[in-house]
């Protein structure tokens, strides 16, 4: 006689590209310290004062340029380091990242290659 007995627990499959809101959260964080690099970057090498507001707006464009390339990754079904990584770089290029999207989007659309 078997004193114990295995109950089996139905538990969703875990899909590793699944992202969590919390990845996404990490993601445009990163996008948004990208950006505050970029403008620190920038300062350094043109000697000009810190202006609060144009840190602002440099963090707001690269977060929004971090979560398009974090909807991007998650289409490719990207592994999670992986779209960290590129939300980061886009977000430090910032206009850079959205004009080679634009472009490349462009193509796309009008059927070039």
């Amino acid at each position: 006689m078997c004193v114990f007995q295995t109950v089996e627990v139905a538990m969703p499959e875990k899909d590793p590209n699944g992202y969590s809101l919390l990845a996404y959260a990490l993601f445009i964080l990163v996008a948004l310290w990208g950006g505050v690099v970029t403008y620190v970057i920038n300062l350094r090498r043109s000697s000009a004062s810190f202006v609060f507001r144009d840190a602002c707006i440099q963090a707001f464009i690269s977060g929004f340029v971090g979560v398009l390339t974090s909807l991007l990754c998650w289409y490719i079904q990207a592994p999670i380091p992986l779209a960290g990584f590129l939300a980061g770089m886009s977000g430090y290029m910032g206009t850079k990242a959205l004009t080679l999207f634009e472009t490349r989007t462009s193509k796309i659309i009008s059927g070039e290659k």
